[in-house]
C-alpha cells in the first residue's frame, strides 16, 4: 500500500468501517479500479478522489491539504 498519509487514512477507515474496497470507492465516488491503483501507489489521487474524500471525510481535510502541499 502506498504509505501517503492521506492514502494510509483513508485506508484505515475503510478497515475500521469494515468497508469492501468496492464500497469504499462508492463512498469515495470512484471506480473500484482507481481506488485499487492509489492503494498500490500506481495512481495519484487526481481532484474527483480529493473531493470525494472531503465529502465522505471531511474531518481529513488536513490530511488533503497537506497532500496537496506535499
Amino acid at each position: 500500500m502506498n504509505e501517503n498519509g492521506l492514502i494510509k487514512a483513508i485506508w484505515e477507515r475503510q478497515k475500521i468501517e469494515g468497508l469492501t474496497l468496492a464500497e469504499m470507492a462508492s463512498r469515495l465516488n470512484i471506480s473500484e479500479s482507481y481506488l485499487c491503483r492509489v492503494y498500490q501507489g500506481k495512481r495519484e489521487p487526481g481532484r474527483l478522489f480529493l473531493e470525494g474524500v472531503l465529502r465522505a471525510y471531511p474531518d481529513l481535510q488536513r490530511e488533503v491539504t497537506l497532500f496537496l502541499s506535499g
